[in-house]
Protein backbone atom coordinates (compact mmCIF):
# COMPACT_ATOMS: atom_id res chain seq x y z
CA UNK A 1 0.00 0.00 0.00
CA UNK A 2 1.05 3.50 -0.90
CA UNK A 3 1.84 5.69 1.85
CA UNK A 4 -0.06 8.85 1.28
CA UNK A 5 2.00 12.21 1.26
CA UNK A 6 0.38 15.25 2.10
CA UNK A 7 1.54 18.91 1.00
CA UNK A 8 3.10 19.54 4.03
CA UNK A 9 5.12 16.49 3.63
CA UNK A 10 6.58 17.33 -0.18
CA UNK A 11 7.22 20.61 1.25
CA UNK A 12 9.55 19.74 3.76
CA UNK A 13 11.23 16.90 1.93
CA UNK A 14 11.69 19.85 -0.74
CA UNK A 15 13.17 21.97 1.09
CA UNK A 16 15.63 19.40 2.88
CA UNK A 17 16.82 18.54 -0.66
CA UNK A 18 17.43 22.63 -1.23
CA UNK A 19 16.15 22.22 -4.79
CA UNK A 20 14.34 25.64 -4.29
CA UNK A 21 17.26 27.25 -5.10
CA UNK A 22 18.37 25.07 -8.13
CA UNK A 23 14.93 25.96 -9.76
CA UNK A 24 14.25 28.98 -11.64
CA UNK A 25 10.97 31.25 -10.74
CA UNK A 26 8.95 30.40 -13.26
CA UNK A 27 9.64 26.43 -12.85
CA UNK A 28 9.49 27.18 -8.76
CA UNK A 29 5.71 28.17 -9.46
CA UNK A 30 4.64 26.07 -11.97
CA UNK A 31 6.00 23.63 -9.42
CA UNK A 32 4.15 25.26 -6.75
CA UNK A 33 0.63 25.25 -8.70
CA UNK A 34 1.25 21.47 -9.70
CA UNK A 35 1.22 21.08 -5.96
CA UNK A 36 -1.74 23.01 -5.18
CA UNK A 37 -4.12 21.91 -7.98
CA UNK A 38 -2.55 17.63 -6.65
CA UNK A 39 -2.23 17.28 -3.20
CA UNK A 40 -3.55 20.52 -2.38
CA UNK A 41 -7.56 18.50 -3.72
CA UNK A 42 -5.95 15.20 -2.20
CA UNK A 43 -4.59 13.63 -5.15
CA UNK A 44 -1.62 12.15 -6.74
CA UNK A 45 -1.87 13.05 -10.09
CA UNK A 46 -4.74 15.74 -11.87
CA UNK A 47 -5.63 16.62 -15.57
CA UNK A 48 -3.63 20.19 -15.52
CA UNK A 49 -3.95 22.44 -18.64
CA UNK A 50 -1.28 25.33 -19.34
CA UNK A 51 -3.74 27.67 -18.62
CA UNK A 52 -4.77 26.79 -15.06
CA UNK A 53 -1.26 26.64 -14.72
CA UNK A 54 -1.07 30.45 -16.50
CA UNK A 55 -4.25 31.31 -13.70
CA UNK A 56 -3.03 30.35 -10.92
CA UNK A 57 1.04 31.48 -11.04
CA UNK A 58 0.03 34.70 -13.50
CA UNK A 59 3.21 33.42 -16.13
CA UNK A 60 2.03 33.53 -19.96
CA UNK A 61 0.37 30.01 -21.10
CA UNK A 62 3.80 29.61 -23.02
CA UNK A 63 6.21 29.72 -20.39
CA UNK A 64 4.02 27.55 -18.13
CA UNK A 65 4.25 25.06 -20.79
CA UNK A 66 7.73 25.34 -21.22
CA UNK A 67 8.79 24.96 -17.31
CA UNK A 68 6.14 22.10 -16.80
CA UNK A 69 7.86 20.59 -19.72
CA UNK A 70 11.02 21.06 -18.07
CA UNK A 71 9.93 19.89 -14.75
CA UNK A 72 9.09 16.75 -16.25
CA UNK A 73 12.54 16.33 -18.11
CA UNK A 74 14.05 16.72 -14.70
CA UNK A 75 11.88 14.10 -13.43
CA UNK A 76 10.20 16.52 -10.46
CA UNK A 77 6.93 15.46 -11.74
CA UNK A 78 5.55 12.97 -13.87
CA UNK A 79 3.82 12.55 -16.53
CA UNK A 80 0.70 9.75 -17.33
CA UNK A 81 -1.06 11.15 -20.29
CA UNK A 82 -2.67 14.05 -19.75
CA UNK A 83 -2.11 13.71 -16.04
CA UNK A 84 0.75 15.42 -13.76
CA UNK A 85 2.03 14.72 -10.47
CA UNK A 86 4.78 15.33 -8.03
CA UNK A 87 7.12 12.58 -8.58
CA UNK A 88 7.73 11.25 -4.94
CA UNK A 89 10.72 9.46 -5.03
CA UNK A 90 13.16 12.53 -4.74
CA UNK A 91 16.53 10.01 -5.54
CA UNK A 92 14.95 10.55 -8.82
CA UNK A 93 14.94 14.32 -9.43
CA UNK A 94 17.35 15.29 -12.35
CA UNK A 95 18.41 18.73 -11.22
CA UNK A 96 20.97 20.93 -13.50
CA UNK A 97 23.39 22.52 -10.85
CA UNK A 98 24.14 26.01 -11.63
CA UNK A 99 27.37 27.59 -12.30
CA UNK A 100 26.61 30.44 -11.23
CA UNK A 101 25.54 32.56 -14.21
CA UNK A 102 22.55 34.02 -14.26
CA UNK A 103 19.72 32.17 -16.11
CA UNK A 104 18.75 35.52 -17.22
CA UNK A 105 21.75 35.78 -19.56
CA UNK A 106 19.97 32.63 -21.29
CA UNK A 107 23.71 31.62 -21.78
CA UNK A 108 23.25 27.75 -22.65
CA UNK A 109 26.69 26.94 -20.65
CA UNK A 110 24.84 28.32 -17.45
CA UNK A 111 23.76 25.12 -16.23
CA UNK A 112 25.39 21.44 -16.10
CA UNK A 113 22.23 19.29 -18.12
CA UNK A 114 24.06 16.16 -18.53
CA UNK A 115 21.73 13.41 -19.62
CA UNK A 116 18.87 15.38 -18.45
CA UNK A 117 17.61 17.12 -21.66
CA UNK A 118 17.59 15.78 -24.56
CA UNK A 119 19.43 17.03 -27.50
CA UNK A 120 18.74 20.00 -29.15
CA UNK A 121 18.40 19.43 -33.30
CA UNK A 122 17.88 23.59 -33.84
CA UNK A 123 16.15 25.25 -36.35
CA UNK A 124 15.80 23.52 -39.50
CA UNK A 125 14.40 26.56 -41.41
CA UNK A 126 16.13 28.11 -44.39
CA UNK A 127 16.58 31.34 -44.74
CA UNK A 128 16.15 32.70 -48.07
CA UNK A 129 18.80 35.79 -48.47
CA UNK A 130 19.01 38.49 -51.17
CA UNK A 131 21.38 36.71 -53.18
CA UNK A 132 19.46 33.74 -53.08
CA UNK A 133 16.35 35.30 -54.38
CA UNK A 134 18.60 37.62 -57.31
CA UNK A 135 19.65 33.84 -58.19
CA UNK A 136 16.48 32.13 -58.31
CA UNK A 137 14.66 35.08 -60.22
CA UNK A 138 17.49 35.21 -62.59
CA UNK A 139 17.37 31.43 -63.62
CA UNK A 140 13.25 31.41 -64.24
CA UNK A 141 13.50 34.51 -65.96
CA UNK A 142 15.34 33.07 -69.23
CA UNK A 143 12.49 29.87 -69.36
Amino acid sequence: MEQRITLKDYAMRFGQTKTAKDLTKRQFKVLLAILRKTYGWNKPMDRITDSQLSEITKLPVKRCNEAKLELVRMNIIKQQGGMFGPNKNISEWCIPQNEGKSPKTRDKTSLKLGDCYPSKQGDTKDTITKEKRKDYSSENSHV
